[in-house]
């Protein structure tokens, strides 16, 4: 391969993007519990199930206005606090994360619907008080765009188990102990100018001396 060409393709380059690795935690703004025929005006998760109520899921709300539009995201943590009480975790519940695609849910409103599945059902859970447990989100489930033009993201999480079992978790109310979300991310960033204005200079260079 001539000069000429490994110069030119080095100015390519230069001038072509570059990955840059990112990784930020955001903490949820808003949180609560819905059943289909009832929901709680406090800001506590419940993953619930009994045959008289059914399903009560926890709803958390992410701001995702500090990611660019056109991130990849690469993995994603649910971080979640337990709140000790009530005897929970009671009867070993099966809990699972699901992502939720309306986001106009509120304390107090009707269930908006549970989406796509983003863990399998997970057990096991800590009975103290303000103890973390991490959920490894299934990030090829859903291509995000749409949450990140519209900068914000709602999870649930839901008993899978269909017998009388529950668990609860700290909701948004006190910062200290809310949901979190940890993002794992990159995003293509221009190649730095004067590396690129080098490779052109070079190149035009070669391009006369070829020439001469």
């Amino acid at each position: 391969m001539s000069i000429r060409k490994l110069v030119a393709g080095a100015a390519l380059l230069s001038l072509s993007s570059i990955a840059n690795a990112g990784m930020l935690t955001v903490s949820a703004f808003d949180t609560g519990s819905m059943s289909a025929t009832n929901s709680w005006n406090d800001d506590r998760l419940r993953a619930y199930y009994n045959q008289s109520t059914g399903h009560v899921d926890g709803f958390m709300k992410f701001d995702l206005s500090v990611f660019a539009d056109d991130i990849t995201i690469e993995s994603m943590t649910l971080t979640t606090y337990h709140e000790e009480g009530f005897g929970n975790p009671y009867q070993d519940p099966e809990v699972s994360i699901y992502h939720v695609n309306d986001d106009s849910w509120s304390r107090g409103s009707s269930h908006p619907g549970l989406n796509e599945q983003l863990t399998t059902a997970q057990t096991g859970f800590p009975g103290g008080d303000y103890i973390a447990y991490d959920w490894i989100l299934d990030i090829d489930a859903f291509d995000w765009l749409a949450d990140l033009s519209d900068d914000t993201l709602s999870l649930a999480m839901r008993n899978e188990k269909e017998s009388y079992s529950y668990v609860y978790w700290h909701g948004s109310d006190n910062q200290m102990w809310a949901p979190t979300l940890t993002i794992n991310y990159t995003s293509d960033v221009p190649a730095p100018a004067p590396l690129a204005l080098l490779a052109l200079g070079i190149l035009g260079l070669v391009t006369r001396r070829t020439k001469g």
